[in-house]
């Protein structure tokens, strides 16, 4: 995701991305959050909230380009509702795709109900792999599907309170990629078709998981939230790199005939807590006030090795061609403040202020011929604070 052109150029993300009250996703730059941002089903959604950024008066790391922000229904206490959809598509040279998603809200008081949607659908392949330099033939192998739910509770037995308890469970899974062999110079589509040479077959999974619990306590000069979340990603995957490498380990490392791979597991775990103080809507003053503090961990594994060509099977006796590992940790807490004064009904002043610290560690460690053999990098830290300010004047020149 990149909002207003702001990126780092790198692997780590400038847009933050929210769940409801949940920010979704890592918060450094070690656990590839910008190629692994949320991509979450839009079923049964409320609204989808763009803020451009700089946010970094109300928001915390990962906000510097914007905010997308996944706003889902409440359950609601005082009716019954389903709804369901179905659907299918066809992919010119490749296969069906259908998609099936479902919504019941259950009141069962006039102060509980629960919410849940559930989702399955499958889009169908369309690239073939056509035996090109030796590789395998198989037809349509980049297919995906996704599939998950939702679940919420609600519990309100008055107008000063409220509790909503929630979880989120999304799978995505995808073989090959949609990329296509063609002419380097005039781009043109190689073999008349959409092929690509696959010769260890690629697969891509992103498990999400996100826990929240949130309070609302409406205190009459001010209601006073209180936003607790857990969430993490895991995502496993393998990479085809034969057609790179595969000579050359048969050359240096006198392997035979291979097929190289690599296969990767990239996964976060990350705890959020949030309180905030927001005033009753005014025609003159209305202000904001708030803590927040997240932690979360990091892991990215990788394991290069060379396969007997048709198969998974490492090949015998090979040396250890490549292990990698990266874990790191973040912390952060922060403090933050904003006020909007309305002069009138045309134009407003907005003022904020943030102050905000982060601690971060990580080390790596590689082994084997292709990473320059045994290495154990010594711990690297950081810690950082700042205080960041907005001032916002806006002006309504009609409705």
């Amino acid at each position: 995701l990149v909002m207003r052109g702001v990126n780092t150029g790198g692997v780590a993300s400038t847009v933050a991305v929210y769940v409801d009250e949940t920010p979704f996703g890592s918060s450094s730059g070690l656990v590839n959050a910008a190629i692994l941002a949320g991509d979450f089903d839009t079923f049964d959604l409320q609204h989808i909230e763009v803020l451009r950024g700089p946010q970094g008066t109300l928001y915390g790391a990962s906000s510097l380009g914007g905010v997308l922000k996944f706003v889902t229904n409440p359950p609601q206490t005082e009716r019954f509702e389903s709804r369901v959809r179905v659907g299918v598509d066809t992919v010119e040279g490749g296969d069906l795709g259908y998609s099936s998603v479902g919504m019941v809200n259950i009141p069962l008081s006039e102060s509980f109900a629960v919410r849940g949607v559930g989702y399955y659908g499958e889009e169908g392949g369309f690239v073939d792999s056509i035996g090109t330099a030796g590789s395998d033939i198989e037809e349509n192998i980049n297919d995906a599907k996704s599939y998950g739910g939702r679940l919420w509770a609600l519990y309100a037995p008055n107008d000063a309170f409220s509790l909503r308890l929630s979880a989120v469970m999304q799978n995505i899974s995808s073989t090959a990629s949609s990329s296509v062999e063609s002419d380097a110079d005039t781009l043109e589509t190689l073999y008349s078709k959409l092929s690509q040479s696959q010769f260890v077959p690629e697969f891509t999974d992103v498990d999400y998981r996100i826990y929240n619990a949130t309070m609302d306590f409406d205190l009459g000069f001010a209601t006073l939230t209180s936003a607790t979340s857990y969430n993490e990603l895991e995502s496993p995957f393998r990479t085809d790199y034969t057609t790179l490498f595969s000579a050359v380990l048969e050359a240096v490392f006198g392997l035979g005939p291979n097929e190289f791979m690599n296969e990767q597991v990239t996964k976060y775990d990350k705890v959020t807590q949030e309180l905030r103080l927001a005033s009753p809507s005014s025609d003159t003053f209305e202000w904001l006030a708030g803590v927040y503090y997240t932690e979360e961990k990091g892991d990215i594994t990788q394991h290069f090795v060379a396969v007997i060509p048709g198969s998974l099977t490492p090949i015998p006796g090979q040396p250890v061609l490549g292990d990698i590992g990266i874990d790191s940790e973040y912390e952060e807490i922060a403090a933050f403040t904003s006020g909007t004064i309305h002069f009138g009904e045309r134009f407003d002043l907005t003022l904020g202020a943030r102050y905000s610290e982060n601690d971060q560690n990580a080390t790596q460690n590689a082994l084997g011929a292709l990473a320059g053999g045994e290495v154990s990098y010594p711990r690297a830290t950081s810690s950082e604070d700042v205080v960041t300010y907005s001032i916002a004047p806006k002006f309504n020149i009609n409705e």
